[in-house]
């Protein structure tokens, strides 16, 4: 199946604390990952709306 778009740009997590207040200075619980970024939004959210998505990025040098 051919992707109806095509997204490219940085692609990032982002890791939400479980409880209000937590801090970053002991282990603690997080919720996620959730799609970071605009392109991964846009990506994300086009694919919820039906299209069909390909992602191309790339990790390292």
């Amino acid at each position: 199946m051919m992707a109806e778009i095509v997204v490219a740009g940085e692609l990032l997590a982002e890791f939400v604390a479980a409880e209000r207040g937590q801090g970053f200075d002991a282990p603690g619980l997080f919720a996620g990952p959730f799609p970071s970024g605009a392109p991964a939004i846009f990506a994300d959210q086009a694919a919820r709306l039906g299209a069909r998505v390909a992602y191309a990025g790339c990790v390292g040098r």
